[in-house]
């Protein structure tokens, strides 16, 4: 019976997948979601936004002074923003998410990214306290730094294609 060789960049890959693989899978699975919530908030906040904007402009319109004025329509455009920002941000980690099967690290370094600038968002919009008190908010970053982690470690391995030993 012949012995079966493998070299060590097979045997990396192997190791690749069988410790870090479930972790990159899990955290594609849970960006997708996480993709699909800040997708889900936008459209739900979208209408309440409108609503925002319209009663703002008639305010602005009614008001005596034009710095109030221009203070009602900065407020109605910061909704807007803060909207528009979560949805392109849900799209852009449902991107990543689909992308991270074949270039994980770019993906899940990429997710992180617009994970910080939500949550700089969503510190200027809302302050810090109110994030704070948020458990999704700590979900997501659990899940998004298992995720970092284990494409962070696959991709160290790749790049020193040495054996790690138990």
């Amino acid at each position: 019976m012949e012995a079966i060789t493998t070299t060590k960049e097979e045997q990396t890959q192997l190791e690749i997948d069988a410790f870090m693989g479930p972790h990159i899978k899990r955290a594609r699975i849970a960006l997708f979601i996480i993709g699909g919530l800040y997708l889900i908030s936008t459209a739900l906040a979208w209408s309440d936004v409108r609503e925002l904007r319209a009663a703002l402009e008639e305010y602005a319109n009614a008001a005596v002074s034009s710095s109030e004025a221009a203070k009602a329509r900065q407020l109605a455009n910061v909704a807007l923003y803060i909207t528009v920002g979560f949805g392109i941000a849900g799209f852009m980690t449902m991107v990543f998410a689909a992308m991270a099967g074949t270039r994980t690290t770019f993906a899940m370094y990429g997710a992180a990214a617009i994970f910080t600038a939500v949550t700089l968002l969503q510190i200027w919009a809302n302050g810090i306290a109110q994030l704070m008190i948020s458990p999704l908010f700590y979900i997501v970053v659990i899940v998004i730094g298992f995720g970092v982690s284990a494409a962070w470690k696959a991709n160290a391995l790749r790049r020193e294609r040495g054996v790690a030993y138990a």
